[in-house]
């Protein structure tokens, strides 16, 4: 830590009876370390990490940020994420907000979003509150893109509709050629003699 003090003595009767001055905390050189590396970590992450306050939007936003929506850090300050991103919260940004407010202090979910060239994609959002002056509250925000996630998700739930769908056709005409092998049998054996 750099301290610049002034002082003088105050004298009484010729003496120094009290002194009088002012320091001035100049740099906290650790402080001023730790906030470096930890600005250099979170610009290196892939993951869209961002800071925003409510009264002054966008503060912070790192390269995955960038990487992710398509906006540079200079056009993203200032914004609020909501409307730069097109931003779908599941139950709508009020009621997630009302939460952070009254006392959850974190949000986690799935956000459907829009990146600059007008592509949608969704994120895995966590938010988490810091409260820093009456009336404003800081968010850090991380999303993550699991847009591939979801789509390969969907494709094999539409493959298993699929699969679903051929074995219960395959059963039916099983079971079609059964009944018309059946027919005229009053015994089990030679019902299966036919079908094989």
């Amino acid at each position: 830590v750099t301290v610049r003090c002034r002082g003088f003595a105050v004298r009484k009767d010729g003496r120094a009876h009290r002194m009088l001055g002012v320091h001035t905390v100049l740099r906290d050189s650790d402080h001023v370390e730790t906030d470096r590396q930890l600005a250099d970590l979170i610009a290196l992450s892939p993951d869209a990490v961002l800071a925003w306050s409510k009264k002054r939007g966008i503060l912070r936003w790192n390269r995955g940020a960038e990487d992710l929506y398509g906006v540079t850090e200079a056009e993203a300050k200032g914004q609020t994420p909501q409307l730069l991103t097109d931003a779908d919260f599941p139950e709508g940004w009020s009621a997630v907000e009302q939460s952070l407010i009254e006392g959850r202090r974190t949000w986690s979910g799935e956000v459907a979003r829009r990146t600059r060239d007008g592509r949608k994609i969704m994120t895995s959002t966590r938010l988490s509150l810091i409260e820093t002056a009456p009336g404003d509250m800081l968010i850090l925000e991380i999303d993550r893109d699991i847009t591939a996630e979801r789509q390969r998700q969907e494709n094999l739930r539409l493959l298993n509709r699929e699969l679903n769908h051929r074995v219960k056709n395959l059963f039916s005409v099983v079971q079609s050629l059964v009944l018309m092998s059946s027919k005229g049998e009053a015994e089990l054996d030679p019902v299966i003699d036919k079908i094989r």
